[in-house]
């Protein structure tokens, strides 16, 4: 048999250890035989107690206090003890006992609290946030949406294309308002710049099938039909701190005034402030005259703001009409200046001397005329002029020694004619 092994008591609790080796066991638990203390049963010189002592009623293995252990060597009978404490009933004696030897006690099952393991710490309490804290996270979240707004805006901000893009559905839609906005610099005149006008180059064709072809730093170039043709003009862009913007969002034009030759122009039914300036968006264009007698050699007109510029070509033609008034306007003078009892009416082509003795209202003047077939005029411009033949026959009476006698005389004269068709009514000249 070996020799019953000494066990030494440590800590205040009288903890004991059967090994060195193992861990230290907390409150009373005692693996393996303990060394009771004076007058504990089965103490040297202390009563032995046989058996086992009676369980403690609803005490799980190891009673209250611990697990219970075998008796350690010097127990009778190599009886096992049921127990806690070791003063307590049913306590067996450490060793060094008299007595046999009984089983060495093993470990526990499961290891108790602080067996071999770091004690289990409670949760700490929640700590509780700072305002100082709290207006950080808020700033912070601040900070941070206005840099997802500042993003979002970056992101979905107008390119230059998308404006060139916009700027053309606004005239599609006659707004020039809204055309307008799309201007890098103020416009001054927009007399020709509104609805009304855009409407009707939307009626004459307009613009349609509007692409970006390409895009450069400071241009835009555009794929669109123009009435009927297609055309690729190039469009400069700036850029400011309201974003993208055209140079030229609408275009002055300024018109010789020999090619205006004095007539009054009207733009699809609107009249200008000035005609020899015209600010004008892109778009189709109807070219008046203000009167039926006259109208520009090419009436409706593309104009294209932008490279290349299709600028208004201000060419003036009298019309049919035109020319058939001016025959009219001819043959009615003649007849007024038939009428008149002058030798030298004013504003008629025909004139006789004065005669010495003419008796007051004797004067008669007769006209054989056919302006369209006798006038061999020709047009330039918003005039027409050339030679005019007519028969005249004049009468009068005069007196001379103390007589009167009768002037009758049949003449063919030619006479230089110019019509003006700008005036209402046409008015006319006479040249030699």
């Amino acid at each position: 048999m070996p020799p019953a092994s000494s066990g030494t008591a440590s800590g205040p609790w009288g903890q004991a250890s059967a090994n060195p080796e193992e861990s230290t066991v907390l409150y009373g638990q005692r693996p393996g035989g303990q060394q009771g203390g004076p007058g504990a049963p089965g103490a040297p010189g202390g009563p032995q107690q046989q058996g086992s002592a009676p369980r403690p009623q609803g005490s799980g293995p190891g009673g209250p206090y611990g697990q219970s252990s075998a008796g350690g060597p010097g127990a009778p009978g190599g009886q096992a003890g049921h127990g806690g404490r070791p003063d307590g009933p049913g306590g067996q004696g450490g060793p060094g006992g008299p007595g046999g030897s009984g089983p060495q006690g093993g470990p526990p099952p499961h290891p108790p609290v602080g067996v071999g393991h770091q004690a289990i710490a409670p949760p700490p309490a929640k700590r509780k946030v700072g305002k100082g804290l709290l207006i950080g996270l808020v700033a912070g979240g601040l900070v941070l949406v206005l840099a997802i707004v500042a993003g979002a805006y970056l992101i979905f901000r107008d390119t230059k294309g998308d404006m060139v893009l916009n700027y053309f559905e606004a005239l599609q839609a006659a707004n020039a308002q809204e055309a307008m906005t799309y201007s890098a610099e103020p416009i001054t005149d927009t007399t020709l710049l509104t609805d009304e006008v855009l409407k009707r180059s939307n009626e004459l064709g307009g613009i349609s099938q509007v692409s970006i072809h390409e895009e450069s730093p400071t241009w835009v170039t555009v794929n669109l039909k123009v009435g009927n043709e297609q055309q690729r003009i190039q469009y400069k862009v700036s850029e400011g701190d309201d974003g993208w913007k055209l140079v030229d969002a609408a275009r002055t034009y300024v018109i010789p005034e020999a090619d205006l030759s004095g007539v009054d122009i009207t733009v699809n039914g609107a009249k200008p402030s000035n005609p020899a300036s015209l600010t004008l968006f892109p778009g189709i264009y109807e070219f008046g005259t203000g009167t039926p007698n006259l109208a520009w050699s090419e009436p409706v007109q593309d104009i294209m703001v932008g490279i290349p510029s299709l600028e208004p070509t201000m060419s003036v033609s009298i019309t049919d009409e035109g020319k058939q008034a001016a025959y009219t306007g001819l043959g009615e003078l003649m007849a007024e200046c038939s009428k008149t009892k002058e030798l030298q009416p004013e504003n008629c082509p025909f004139k006789a001397q004065e005669v010495p003795g003419l008796v007051p209202d004797s004067v008669q003047w007769a006209v054989d005329t056919n302006p369209e077939s006798d006038w061999r005029a020709i047009v330039d411009g918003p005039q027409m002029s050339g030679t005019y033949e007519y028969t005249v026959r004049l009468r009068f009476q005069y007196q001379t020694g103390g007589q009167t006698r009768q002037y009758d005389q049949t003449s063919r004269l030619s006479t230089n004619v110019i019509a003006d068709l700008t005036t209402d009514p046409i008015s006319y000249a006479y040249g030699r």
